[in-house]
């Protein structure tokens, strides 16, 4: 069923919430959401809501350098 999804961003930088696989295999998405991102800026929180797909799916962060400096991972539907 569907779920909510609380993005939190601590720093005080902006950062975003990057699964273009993920939002395009989910339906009923509603928030902000544009080209499979999610911004999220410092100090703010954002929510998604959505029904999830079963699948592993891919995350970063888009923004210069950050899925360098390790903010990436994996999204797992089971």
């Amino acid at each position: 069923g569907p779920i909510l999804l609380h993005l939190v961003n601590t720093g005080s930088g902006g950062h975003n919430f990057a699964a273009p696989e993920f939002f395009a295999a989910a339906s009923g998405v509603s928030g902000p959401v544009r080209k499979g991102r999610v911004e999220v800026p410092g100090h703010q929180a954002v929510n998604i809501r959505l029904t999830p797909a079963h699948g592993n799916y891919h995350l970063r962060c888009s923004h210069t350098f950050h899925s360098t400096f390790g903010m990436h991972g994996e999204i797992d539907v089971q």
